[in-house]
């Protein structure tokens, strides 16, 4: 890593602590909030991601920073004549609850735009029933290629890069900077946590490194014993786990507990403060790719820490700011459609062409292009070490390196 790139991270470092999640405000309700005064025409615009259960870390902070922004454009929009509404759905991480959830969000006239979801395995289901009802979405987290590229529907798009970039981007990283020679391979049996896996596997073979172990354990099992025992003999360079933070940190205790030395590497799902807070001293030292950025790599990112302090007394998590960007794109497009449909409001099919339009927003940190299936073309991939024990601080994570959108090293 050269000086320059050091200097542009070394503030990051220090204030990245102060973007850990200790617990977003707001808990998991469902009801919409409303902004802008009333007697406008009323324009919903919807979240789903998981307010509730284990991945609610990360759902409740990307539907809060979503919040946040319709909150500061709502007068804008009351000028124009138009009262937004939020409408928070909570996935609870789980597919059928995404579906039954994106069919309502369908049904109702008012929902123009979704920015969602949290997890691959419940917008990949869900596409189905938005593209039915022409409802365009903007996701802030979800990284499987499949997203968009399964079945390119004009109403998928996300600001955040993808996992067969993502998963290369980890396995360079262990190659180039750890020199890692031999890698055990785990996934949560997931859309996301198998798709990364795969990808960081094929580019770790690609690279010469041996894949020592290939094991798939679902996301809700407790109990890593047989894997470990895999583990202990085999006794890799690195470990790599394709999945969410709840099992990673079980992991690193478990492994922990059975004297088991080795380096660890996951993917975004793993950089969460549930991963300090759940593995504690054992998360120190930890390895993790992310498509997020330190949120005060820009000026606007520092501002958005401090509104968010303000609307939500608490810190926010990494992620969001991504739900902020995500909205951002969203609200923007949305101006562009009411304008072009002379300040009438617009159907969902002229916003969901206003969106895939979008080819230079600049967010408070992210900034987004579509292309023409949906994927954002300047989206970056960035690496951190865990550095503490403090879940406050989200374990105060290092950033080590930095990847650009096809994967090749920034400052080298």
């Amino acid at each position: 890593m050269t000086s320059g790139l050091m200097r542009r991270i070394g503030t990051a470092v220090l204030a990245l602590g102060l973007v850990a999640f200790v617990g977003a405000c707001g808990g998991g309700g469902g009801g919409s909030s409303e902004s802008g005064g009333g007697g406008g025409t009323i324009i919903k615009i919807a979240t789903q991601t998981p307010l509730s259960g284990d991945e609610s870390v990360q759902g409740i902070a990307i539907r809060n920073g979503a919040e946040l922004k319709l909150q500061q454009e709502a007068p804008e929009f009351a000028k124009m004549g138009f009262t937004l509404q939020l409408d928070p759905q909570d996935d609870k991480g789980d597919p059928n609850t995404g579906v039954a959830n994106a069919q309502k969000l369908a049904a109702d006239p008012d929902v123009l735009a979704v920015v969602g979801h949290l997890d691959s395995g419940v917008i990949i289901p869900s596409e189905g029933k938005y593209h039915e009802g022409h409802l365009p979405v903007v996701s802030p987290f979800n990284t499987n290629p499949n997203v968009t590229s399964q079945w390119k529907y004009p109403e998928i798009n996300r600001i955040v890069g993808r996992d067969d970039v993502q998963g290369p981007v980890g396995a360079i990283f262990a190659k180039q900077e750890l020199g890692v020679n031999t890698v055990f391979v785990i996934d949560n049996i997931t859309a996301y946590g198998t798709g990364v896996a795969e990808a960081f596997a094929q580019k770790a073979q690609e690279l010469g490194m041996q894949v020592v172990g290939r094991e798939s354990v679902a996301k809700d099992e407790t109990d890593f014993s047989n894997v470990l025992n895999k583990i202990a003999d085999a006794k890799p360079d690195l470990v790599y786990y394709g999945g969410l933070y709840q099992g990673f940190a079980l992991l690193l205790n478990q492994a922990h507990s059975r004297g088991i030395q080795t380096k660890w590497l996951g993917p975004d799902g793993t950089f969460s403060k549930g991963t300090v807070e759940n593995a504690k001293e054992n998360a120190i030292g930890v390895y993790a790719t992310s498509i997020v950025a330190p949120t005060d790599f820009t000026e606007a990112g520092k501002k958005f820490i401090e509104d968010y302090k303000k609307a939500y007394n608490d810190t926010p998590d990494p992620a969001a700011i991504y739900g902020y960007d995500a909205m951002g794109v969203v609200l923007e497009a949305l101006k562009n459609a009411i304008q072009e449909n002379g300040g009438k409001k617009p159907t969902r099919e002229q916003l969901t062409a206003a969106i895939r339009a979008v080819k230079d927003y600049q967010g408070a940190l992210v900034h987004v292009g579509f292309d023409d299936i949906g994927d954002n073309i300047y989206a970056g991939y960035y690496v951190y070490q865990y550095t503490s024990a403090n879940p406050d601080t989200n374990g105060d994570p290092r950033l080590v390196a930095q990847y650009d959108p096809k994967g090749n090293k920034v400052g080298d």
